[in-house]
């Protein structure tokens, strides 16, 4: 499973979309320049979690967020509650819709599993592939993170 500019800039527009179909305050989100890292994964408060199949590859694809960014797409889409079942849920929910989403233009072979949500702690035993895409998404003061860990990786993050 490797990713090319081309959809790496799929990614990028797809889960700009997702924002911004959320609320129109989240047309500003700004996504910055992606960068690769290897080895190192970055983890905010919360992280949504989307297993990949691909023609007998696999790889993982997360969004992780703080909680202030969290509440604030909660209040914009209208939910009062801010306990941690909730932000799971919606984290779990956002990257489960960006992957939907891609699955849409990657098209049917590409298989995604339902979302995993985790907390900063949880997200530090994810096994992921050594070298990993990593997209900043700047909103107000938040910076929230797509990460595609693409290829096959045994290695456990402890």
């Amino acid at each position: 499973m490797e990713l090319t500019e081309k959809e790496l800039e799929k990614f990028i527009a797809i889960t700009c979309r997702c924002f911004q179909k959320l609320a129109p305050e989240f047309s500003a989100i700004v996504p910055e320049e992606p960068t690769i890292q290897v080895n190192d994964s970055v983890f905010l408060d919360f992280t949504g979690v989307i297993d990949l199949h691909q023609k007998g590859k696999h790889g993982k694809i997360y969004l992780t967020m703080p909680e202030g960014m969290i509440n604030d797409v909660l209040q914009a889409i209208g939910e009062d509650k801010r306990d941690q079942e909730i932000q799971r849920d919606l984290i779990g929910e956002l990257a489960s819709t960006v992957c939907s989403n891609a699955r849409e233009h990657f098209g049917s072979t590409l298989a995604i599993s339902l979302p995993t949500s985790l907390n900063r702690f949880e997200s530090l035993k994810l096994s992921l592939a050594p070298m990993r895409f990593v997209l900043p998404l700047k909103l107000k003061k938040y910076t929230s993170y797509l990460v595609i860990a693409l290829g096959n990786s045994d290695k456990k993050k402890s």
